[in-house]
């Protein structure tokens, strides 16, 4: 949870200000990391889109609601561009910074709304993500449980920023509060009121964080998938913990906050704010970005293979969200139901059977196991590996379709 930089100062008069260089300015810097987390955010959400509207067809309630946490990230980097021109970068003592110490802290303010905002919305849209996954009532129950606390621990959050004061200006316009700070009869929080409220709900936020982190865990590990694929799925759908890093900074930063004596400068606590948002929403994407990874890796070895052997394979397909590539396997020799030692070889289903599709049983498969073995091609079939039936002559009790290749 963000609080506005300066949005109190001191109870008491501390030593006095050390002598500064008003000429230093860390703003462009701040605004270098922070346009770096926003444009890298950007990025990574477009490409999501684009791989759930143009290769998967499956644009969820999830993905809607990360394109709406990114527009939250953009108006945090907004906020932060005008907090820099106000002289946020410079030492705390900088006339150019106090002359605008009011309007800085009331941009803060709306900044903090639209941090606490958006990385509630990056966490639900993750539990939404998971939903679209996992069997079982129990790991649904647990995980609309975990979004519908989400949802009120956000509100909450909202609550006590926006009330933090009463009336609420006062939290901008020190001139509403009672001495020293101004002439007026405000009612505020104290500061370590204050601080207690951050550092319970940074807590929570970490707590959630790796709660979403782990819950993949034992679903993936039940799959019928090799072991190098299960823990390339681990890694991918944990990214949360990358996040959880930057919330603990920000946690350990918190604590003497508001005895920092140069804080504005370096402005690091905003910036480690920004921080979990912008790389939530880096780690909460990346797993939806596996079909157009997996695609690009296909072309990319494809192209290679065909320059090695001087051959061209003509084929297109799009692989969802969850594919696994399809493989070179070796000629099938229909008189013999066994596949030969030639360097290419596909199995082509139309209207029939396949010959290998006959030999393997059937099972049903879940969610998560079809996400991660089924493929759309232009004919709308499905590609899946068929290395075991080349080995075995059984497979590991899949489906083998794949679209029609031709090598000249």
């Amino acid at each position: 949870m963000d609080f506005p930089t300066h949005l109190l100062v001191r109870q008491a008069p501390g030593p006095a200000a050390p002598t500064y260089d008003f000429t230093e300015n860390n703003g462009p810097q701040i605004l270098a990391v922070a346009g770096f987390l926003m444009g890298f955010g950007m990025l990574v959400v477009l490409l999501r889109v684009y791989v759930r509207i143009f290769m998967t067809k499956t644009m969820g309630a999830d993905d809607y609601i990360m394109v709406v946490a990114q527009v939250f990230s953009v108006a945090v980097l907004v906020c932060m561009i005008l907090e820099v021109g106000k002289g946020v970068g410079r030492h705390s003592t900088d006339p150019a910074y106090l002359a605008n110490f009011g309007t800085v802290i009331k941009i803060g303010f709306f900044r903090g709304l639209f941090l606490v905002t958006g990385i509630s919305l990056v966490k639900i849209s993750v539990g939404l993500f998971l939903l679209r996954i996992v069997e079982g009532t129990l790991y649904k129950r647990i995980i609309l449980g975990t979004i519908g606390f989400l949802v009120i621990f956000t509100l909450a959050c909202l609550g006590t920023l926006i009330f933090q004061c009463v009336p609420v200006s006062a939290a901008w316009d020190f001139a509403q509060r009672p001495p020293p700070f101004g002439t007026g009869n405000a009612k505020c929080y104290s500061t370590p009121i204050f601080t207690a409220i951050g550092l319970f709900n940074g807590a929570v936020n970490i707590a959630t964080d790796i709660a979403f982190a782990v819950l993949p865990i034992p679903i993936v590990w039940k799959l019928s998938v090799n072991m190098r694929t299960k823990i390339t799925l681990i890694f991918i759908l944990s990214l949360g913990f990358v996040a959880c890093i930057a919330a603990i900074m920000r946690e350990t930063l918190l604590v003497n906050f508001f005895e920092a004596v140069d804080g504005n400068f370096q402005n690091a606590y905003a910036l480690w704010n920004y921080a979990e948002l912008g790389v939530g929403i880096v780690a909460a994407c990346l797993p939806a970005l596996r079909p157009l990874f997996a695609f690009i890796l296909d072309k990319a070895s494809s192209t290679f293979a065909s320059r090695q052997a001087g051959l061209s394979t003509r084929h297109k397909y799009y692989m969802q969200s969850n594919d696994i590539n399809l493989s070179a396997v070796g000629k099938r020799d229909d008189s013999e139901g066994q596949r030969g030692d030639g360097r290419y070889g596909v199995s082509v289903t139309s209207n029939g059977r396949d010959f290998y599709e006959d030999r393997m049983p059937r099972r049903p498969m879940g969610k998560l196991e079809q996400s991660l073995t089924e493929g759309e091609g232009d004919s709308d079939e499905n590609i899946l590996p068929i290395q075991d039936v080349e080995r075995h002559g059984g497979g590991n009790n899949r489906i083998v379709k794949t679209t029609e290749v031709r090598v000249t």
